[in-house]
């Protein structure tokens, strides 16, 4: 029999030897796999051939193994077995992966059992669903998944599966983080992470039997390119995952600070153009979740869409036609199709100004569209004055007070339009930013930060009095140099020392595309230069000393 401890051991010293991660879930669950058939071979029990089956669950039953993973197990057995020689077997199973402490879920069910709880708990249908045969009776096996299929077969529990799937995502990304750009974001769990993955291939798999992200992509699901996008996601972060356990020397999916200076060394990231290797490697990692975060969201909305009963499908109650190639349909901004938006590109600006004036979403098949003729955002669309007034016009629209979250930024952002349309965008994409005020990478810190101007301006969460920010900036006459100001503030960042400077005469260059006025170029290159003044001074100095607030207001 084999020395489960020491071969375990062996492995994990070899991730230290230089080990590629990848390699190490196989082999890890394969010498799981060994060791449990093996102790399972060891009970006189009869039951242990016929009647009852050795499930694998969870990321064990997926092969997605980290060093402390926990071992999560099934006895699934024939309703006439009896309790003692059920047991008998378990015992002889769990004694000694507990004696080599491994963290050991297990359950012991018949097929009807399982059905009734994952009937209740969708965590329990999802665990069961993806099951993986270990020893026992096959058949009983084959029995058990064709029962667990048949349970979603009806439109009625699809719908039912598809709203739990959506709950599961949205409760976990608040408890994790809403944003999936947290500075020190937990791989398995956050928003973007190796959960987001799976609930992927949950979705594909249990309503429609897909078994991998291509075929979620054929079936138009997902955006094309998607399947090698998720894949090589998967592929880094479970790196990550199982190196982190590695250097934690115990179970952990935190990236944290300290970790994530061993991870940019392991992966062979060095200093380069002034940016240090752990930001070049955070960089990678959160291009990865943003890829996840947009695919995820993307094959909600179609579920959704999918999903709906179809008398909701035949309502366009509120839909109308906005110009030819534009129009909203159940409060979404839609583009009418590929060949509209060649024939006028100026439609894709169009539609993120009437969703952000209108505060209307921006539909997956209108971003889609966007996103597959970004080849038409060229110098020549940047320089149309048209099209700069419709952008200007969509950066200061004030959103409506019930507005919650900047989800057109966000989605104009995602699916690349913005940096297409302000290409100096692209150096601060995923960029991470190491200091006590900035919790976001770049991007979205700068996305965040216009959209706390418009939160001011529409009165979201504040008050409308005299001497509020409210009142305060109602008295800003023209507020497209300070809302372009905020929008961009640190786009010198990856761009070595000084980027508040470097900031400025980047911005003065994108205010004069966007056809400013002379004044307005200088405010706004000014603000750029300058967005570090006010937060200096508060930190900094003795805000006691009048000359000190004078000269600070003069400035």
């Amino acid at each position: 029999m084999i020395n489960f401890i020491e071969e375990k051991n062996k492995l994990i010293q070899s991730l230290g030897e230089g080990r590629n991660e990848l390699s190490f879930s196989p082999a890890y669950t394969a010498l799981i796999d060994d060791y449990i058939k093996t102790l399972y071979g060891k009970t006189a029990e009869p039951a242990r051939d016929n009647g009852v089956a050795l499930l694998a669950l969870g990321g064990y039953g997926r092969a997605e193994m980290a060093p402390f993973s926990d071992v999560d197990l099934l006895f699934l057995h024939e309703s006439n077995q009896s309790q003692k020689s059920v047991e008998n077997l378990i015992e002889t199973v769990l004694y000694p992966l507990w004696d080599n402490k491994l963290d050991v879920g297990h359950a012991s069910r018949t097929i009807e059992e399982c059905r009734d709880m994952a009937d209740r708990d969708f965590t329990v249908l999802i665990s069961l669903m993806e099951s993986r045969f270990l020893i026992g009776d096959q058949e009983l096996f084959k029995v058990f998944m064709s029962e667990m299929r048949r349970g979603l077969g009806s439109k009625k529990r699809r719908q039912s599966f598809f709203k739990e799937l959506k709950n599961n995502v949205d409760e976990r990304h608040r408890k994790y983080g809403r944003s999936p750009y947290l500075l020190e974001p937990n791989v398995k769990e956050g928003q973007g992470g190796l959960r987001d993955i799976q609930a992927i291939m949950w979705a594909g798999q249990g309503l429609y039997e897909f078994r991998c992200f291509s075929d979620l992509a054929r079936a138009e699901f997902l955006p094309k390119g998607s399947a090698d996008e998720l894949s090589q996601a998967r592929e880094f972060m479970t790196r990550v995952r199982v190196r982190l356990h590695y250097l934690a020397g115990e179970k952990n999916d935190k990236l944290s600070f300290e970790a994530q200076e061993g991870l940019a060394s392991r992966f062979k990231y060095e200093r380069e153009g002034g940016i240090s290797a752990v930001e070049w490697f955070m960089q990678t990692y959160y291009t990865h979740v943003y890829a996840v975060s947009h695919n995820l969201d993307h094959l909600l909305r179609r579920l959704e869409e999918d999903l709906r009963p179809a008398f909701l499908q035949k309502i366009t109650k509120g839909s109308r036609t906005v110009e030819k190639g534009l129009f909203i349909q159940r409060g979404r901004v839609e583009l009418a199709s590929s060949a509209d938006v060649r024939k006028r590109p100026a439609l894709m600006m169009k539609a993120y100004d009437v969703a952000m004036n209108e505060g209307l979403e921006i539909s997956h098949n209108a971003l889609d569209l966007i996103h597959s003729n970004l080849d038409l955002v060229d110098d020549e669309y940047r320089a149309d004055p048209e099209i700069a007034r419709t952008f200007l016009s969509a950066l200061v629209a004030t959103p409506p007070p019930s507005a919650t979250a900047p989800d057109n930024l966000e989605a104009m952002r995602g699916n690349d339009f913005l940096v297409a349309y302000i290409p100096e965008l692209a150096g601060v994409r995923a960029r991470v930013q190491y200091d006590a005020y900035h919790v976001y990478t770049v991007d979205v810190h700068q996305i965040l930060t216009l959209w706390e101007l418009k939160k001011i301006a529409a009165g979201i969460d504040g008050e409308k009095q005299e001497n509020s920010e409210h009142s305060i900036l109602e008295q800003v006459k023209n507020r497209e140099e300070l809302y372009l100001a905020a929008f961009i503030h640190d786009i010198g960042k990856g761009h070595g020392r000084d980027h508040a400077s470097r900031g400025a005469e980047m911005a003065r260059k994108i205010a004069v595309r966007l056809g400013l006025d002379s004044e307005a170029v200088e405010t706004a290159a000014f603000l750029v230069a300058e967005h570090l003044f006010l937060i200096e001074t508060a930190t900094r100095r003795d805000l006691s000393e009048e000359k000190l607030i004078l000269s600070c207001a003069q400035r």
